[in-house]
């Protein structure tokens, strides 16, 4: 079987998902961004790549590309992962007759009515829809796409790709030492309930509990909230970190306060790989991560005051905090591995050609 993924910035599960069907026998090859960050681990598994760079919503240029790229290859399927890609994949095929896997990884933000989505997700040549949790299919489903078509597979992970980094590392952010340190990393915006989290924060009487904050702040007003509460010497930013996942990895437990449209956070399962317990709240497909106090802590979202309970109950309770790690790397390893992860892309990208 012949595959051209076309998918600008692959990240490490799908590299690795790449490169292993590759070795598997199955035919892969990928276009990417030329910036992407795992394309020379994916070149150097001898997956042939190409590259795009999408300038625009529609880039005919890219189009064009696409186009004369499917028509010379032979390809038995195109697998297209997110919606730039799928929307230029989907215009390059008019005529064409190949099928189409795309991949889905958040609730939210399609309907049957908008142009785009009807061109795209609602084709006929549009076989399957990869969905990274059950809440993103249910969601598919809900705005009209059939089930057969939309299917779950969690992406998986390895924990030998993790390890955390040296808690000392952590004094950097002014962090002082025998603390106890909430992470969490992710693209700071608005319905990632960031606000929520450093209000947890300050309703935690206990000087000595700190929060990290890694990723891009796309909330602006977050800093002055952290001002607001007088938080400024608890509450640490580090902007942007490719090391996110080790800094993750030396924290005491991760949070991810999520208010509405979460699928599965790729920063949630790095922590649970490297034993840091988890609190997440009740969105997306965040309970399909953890199970409640086996592997993790599950609260209602949008509520400071049960997020400082949970987080001052881990602080309190270092056997609780042992335990609760020790199940989300367990179940990790049984729920979210690399291998089962595979294995089902290839189930899937068979069924979608024999169909």
């Amino acid at each position: 079987m012949r595959v051209l993924v076309v998918n600008s910035h692959p990240d490490r599960s799908e590299a690795n998902i790449y490169t292993a069907l590759r070795k598997q026998g199955m035919e892969v090859e990928v276009v990417c961004d030329p910036t992407a960050r795992w394309r020379e681990f994916i070149r150097s598994n001898e997956v042939p790549t190409s590259h795009i760079h999408f300038r625009s919503h529609i880039d005919f240029a890219a189009i064009l590309y696409l186009r004369e790229k499917i028509r010379a290859g032979s390809f038995d399927l195109i697998h297209a992962v997110n919606r730039r890609s799928t929307t230029h994949v989907m215009v390059a095929l008019a005529g064409i007759n190949i099928p189409v896997v795309a991949y889905r990884g958040i609730v939210g933000n399609i309907s049957r009515w908008h142009p785009e989505a009807g061109f795209t997700y609602f084709r006929k040549k549009m076989k399957r829809i990869i969905c990274v949790c059950e809440a993103v299919r249910q969601y598919l489903i809900s705005v009209g796409i059939p089930e057969e078509k939309a299917v779950t597979v969690h992406k998986g992970h390895n924990p030998s790709w993790y390890q955390p980094a040296d808690r000392k590392c952590l004094e950097e952010f002014g962090i002082p030492t025998h603390t106890f340190v909430v992470g969490c990393a992710a693209r700071m915006r608005s319905r990632k309930g960031i606000d929520v989290l450093i209000q947890s924060i300050g309703l935690i009487p206990e000087k000595n509990i700190h929060l990290l904050l890694a990723g891009e702040i796309a909330d602006t007003s977050l800093p002055e909230l952290v001002k607001r509460f007088n938080l400024e010497q608890r509450v640490h930013f580090t902007g942007h970190r490719p090391d996110a996942p080790a800094l993750m990895g030396a924290c005491d437990c991760f949070v991810m306060p999520s208010l509405r449209r979460e699928g599965l956070p790729r920063a949630v399962i790095e922590a649970m790989a490297q034993g840091v317990p988890p609190v997440l709240t009740d969105v997306g497909g965040m309970p399909e991560i953890v199970e409640h106090m086996v592997s993790g802590i599950l609260v209602p979202h949008g509520n400071a005051g049960v997020l400082s309970e949970a987080i001052g109950k881990l602080a309190s309770d270092k056997p609780l905090r042992d335990r609760l790690g020790a199940g989300a790397k367990a179940r990790m390893i049984s729920h979210f591995n690399i291998e089962q992860t595979t294995k089902a892309y290839r189930e899937i990208f068979s069924s979608a050609v024999s169909q």
